[in-house]
């Protein structure tokens, strides 16, 4: 089983700042190595294709199964 958590990148630039002390905006010099990679990642794997579970982390307090291939049951967020 594998599992994406899908967020956007100006999220994910922000939380990664909250963990590391960089700067909060995504076009930052300081992030660029990071955003770039990240783009290369998803543009070259398309994780969210072949995880069996892709979730919306989107809102941390509510994150939303967007799919679930081949998991039978309840698998909503709780």
């Amino acid at each position: 089983v594998s599992v994406f958590l899908d967020v956007d990148a100006a999220t994910s630039v922000r939380r990664m700042a909250l963990r590391v002390g960089s700067p909060t905006e995504i076009e930052d010099e300081a992030n660029r190595r990071y955003v770039e990679g990240q783009q290369l990642y998803i543009e070259s794997c398309n994780p969210s294709a072949r995880a069996t579970l892709v979730i919306d982390n989107t809102d941390l307090d509510f994150p939303r199964v967007i799919s679930a291939r081949g998991i039978e049951g309840d698998v909503r967020a709780p």
